[in-house]
């Protein structure tokens, strides 16, 4: 019987033991297969990020080629009319031609000589320059952009962008020289957030560095057409990729792009540290949980089997009688000293955790209460233990502990002892123990991390201003000089003043753009409704947008009369929020269509408004992200219509703040 006994016992703890070692594989094979989800999915957001970097920084260096090469072809028409003449200084001066990215502005003879220049000159020849060699030999027909070179009279380090300056028989009258500064193209880093380690890069078929720019420093001259990055991009044209810089040799993911029509790429790269670094936060937390769990499960198996080995024990006791008792008792002290011993060494490791953890039960009384927990809500644990967790997040309701079973991960407000408020991060998990259900709860104050980002927001702000301040000079010169104040321009310097105010224009959108979305993320978009009249709202937005229609060959109509009701806007927000869906379907349509403005009563006093086009309409994917910050579809034809990304977002931000709900296009 004895015998009987000792197997059944045996039999037990080794199937206790084997569902625990289960168990514990269980948690940490989910563990593991989760935090690998989150690695890829961190590694594809960070690859979406740098695409979306490197369009942008393709727009703006197309953009500044274009300037560059409007410069070169008005120099090189002043040059055929005026000859030596031709004073180039006083339309610097003016405006005419921007110096604002410009080091140098010159003309070469035939012979090489520099013949003019906007800086002090002296005789030089420059004919042995590949930037003037090129277009010597043979007529490009194009702007030839160079390797970066220091110039030898503003001895900067420039981009030289040249065109051949031809007689009217076609022959060799010179060089048309227009002297970039490098570094402007990469200073669109300054404005967008690529990581610690992020990079921007423009670099030609030749595979030498024009200009590149990270965190720390600016250079120009690298050769990277040993690296991967210039191999793919040679061979495809755009693309993505995960590679180790040739430069620093730090790894990073890089989108590259071919610039239409020149023999150069631009590339944008968020670094590897960078982009995983959400996902090691995560891995921290999760790799805490599972051990907290399974710190559980030990003591939960020893416990049971020390249940056990004392069912064993007593039984061997009333059959061994006295002879037994002494080693029974012996055991027993054993068991209860180990027991003690794994709870001290939990106990240990919740109190030194960095973060603070806190149990309840399901009525949300606080049980336990460790160090840092004391520390975030300045408590002792002896005076909290007992009381309900709504003390401490007033904003956590009771009925809010079911969402706790999901494990929910959220911001709610904090209050410590004094009455002070703070913004505290929860993690929660549930446990069930001894037939009770418990939560963990693993608290974070990111009160810090808050303020980092209000910096951010106020930083952007700065900026915005700053920057429409000389824009805002800069276009009502442009304006004076376009209206005739200064007296009639040529029809050549009319056509780029009047190409550089329609830019300022645009700039002046974007700046825009920027503060309104600043300003609904801060909260501060103060909007005046009042009733007004719906049918004149729609004419007017139809009306104001025709011009622009107009020029794409689009027309605007009503697809039905306008109810003559009243509505409760800010007519100018509502006017903005139309001019954004309205110019969005005119730029998608084909020539000759027509976008329509269709409006329906509905239930509840609402009434619907929808703007439609037969364009290429928005993919699936696309949809769920339609109205994210500097999302655009990607596509070709996209990238032809130009774009920030932002009127979709700051859109919905207004229509929900003025009681509305905007909803995406099918």
């Amino acid at each position: 019987m004895e015998l009987l006994a000792k197997n059944r016992n045996r039999d037990a703890r080794v199937g206790l033991s084997l569902f625990s070692l289960l168990l514990l594989a269980y948690i940490w094979g989910s563990t593991y297969y989760q935090l690998l989800d989150a690695k890829n999915e961190a590694i594809q957001t960070a690859q979406k990020d740098a695409r979306n970097y490197a369009r942008t920084i393709e727009e703006h260096t197309i953009r500044t080629l274009q300037t560059a090469d409007q410069a070169a072809l008005f120099v090189s028409e002043h040059y055929l009319v005026s000859g030596l003449r031709f004073d180039l200084l006083s339309y610097m001066k003016s405006g005419i031609i921007l110096g604002d990215i410009l080091n140098q502005v010159s003309i070469v003879d035939q012979k090489g000589e520099l013949a003019l220049s906007n800086l002090p000159m002296k005789k030089t020849n420059l004919a042995d320059r590949e930037h003037i060699r090129v277009h010597m030999e043979k007529d490009l027909g194009q702007l030839f952009v160079s390797k970066p070179v220091l110039g030898r009279i503003s001895q900067k380090w420039s981009l030289q962008m040249t065109r051949r300056i031809n007689h009217a028989d076609g022959s060799f009258n010179g060089v048309a020289v227009v002297s970039v500064d490098p570094f402007y193209f990469t200073r669109f880093y300054d404005e967008i957030n690529l990581g610690k380690h992020g990079t921007v890069t423009m670099f030609g078929e030749d595979g030498i560095v024009r200009a590149r720019r990270d965190g720390k420093s600016a250079e120009v001259g690298q050769d990277l057409s040993k690296g991967m990055i210039f191999k793919a991009a040679l061979a495809n044209g755009s693309g993505d990729m995960r590679s180790t810089s040739v430069v620093d040799g730090k790894e990073r993911l890089f989108s590259y792009r071919k610039i239409k029509n020149y023999p150069l790429y631009v590339a944008a790269a968020i670094g590897i540290e960078d982009a995983l670094a959400p996902y090691q936060t995560r891995k921290i937390e999760a790799l805490r949980l599972s051990l907290i769990a399974s710190l559980l499960i030990i003591a939960f198996s020893v416990f049971v089997i020390a249940m056990v080995g004392r069912l064993q024990r007593s039984e061997q006791h009333a059959l061994s009688a006295n002879a037994a008792k002494t080693s029974l008792l012996h055991d027993l002290e054993l068991q209860k000293d180990e027991l003690k011993a794994s709870s001290d060494r939990l106990d240990t490791i919740v109190q030194n955790a960095a973060d603070a953890i806190i149990t309840t039960n399901d009525r949300g009384d606080i049980e336990s209460f460790n160090h840092s927990a004391e520390s975030i809500f300045a408590c002792s644990a002896k005076d909290l233990l007992g009381r309900n967790m709504q003390q401490l997040t007033p904003t956590l309701q009771a009925g809010s502990w079911k969402l706790l079973e999901a494990g929910v991960l959220g911001v709610v407000e904090g209050v410590r002892n004094g009455g002070a408020v703070f913004p505290l991060e929860i993690t929660t998990s549930k446990v069930h123990v001894l037939g009770q259900d418990k939560f963990i709860l693993i608290a974070r104050d990111i009160t810090e991390r808050r303020k980092v980002e209000r910096l951010q927001q106020e930083f952007v702000s700065t900026v915005s201003h700053e920057l429409r301040t000389p824009l805002t000079a800069i276009r009502g010169s442009l304006g004076l000089v376009a209206g005739g104040v200064t007296g009639v321009l040529p029809v050549q310097a009319a056509t780029l003043v009047k190409m550089a105010y329609t830019n300022t224009e645009r700039l002046t959108q974007l700046i825009n753009d920027l503060l309104d979305v600043q300003k609904l993320e801060s909260g501060l978009l103060s909007l005046t409704q009042v009733s007004c009249n719906l049918a004149k709202l729609i004419d007017e937005a139809r009306d104001v947008n025709q011009a622009f229609a107009t020029r794409l060959e689009v027309n605007i109509a009503l697809h039905n009369p306008t109810p003559d009701v009243q509505v409760n806007v800010d007519a100018g927000r509502f006017q903005q929020v139309m001019a954004n869906l309205l110019s969005n379907a005119c730029k998608y349509s084909n020539q000759g269509d027509t976008v329509m403005i269709a409006t329906k009563l509905l239930a509840s006093d609402r009434i619907r408004i929808a703007v439609s086009d037969r364009g290429p309409g928005i993919s699936e994917e696309f949809r769920e992200r339609i109205f994210q910050k500097f999302s655009q579809q990607d596509s070709s034809d996209t990238k032809a219509k130009g774009g920030s990304g932002l009127g979709l977002s700051i859109s919905k931000a207004i229509v929900n703040q003025m009681g509305g709900s905007p909803l995406g296009s099918r």
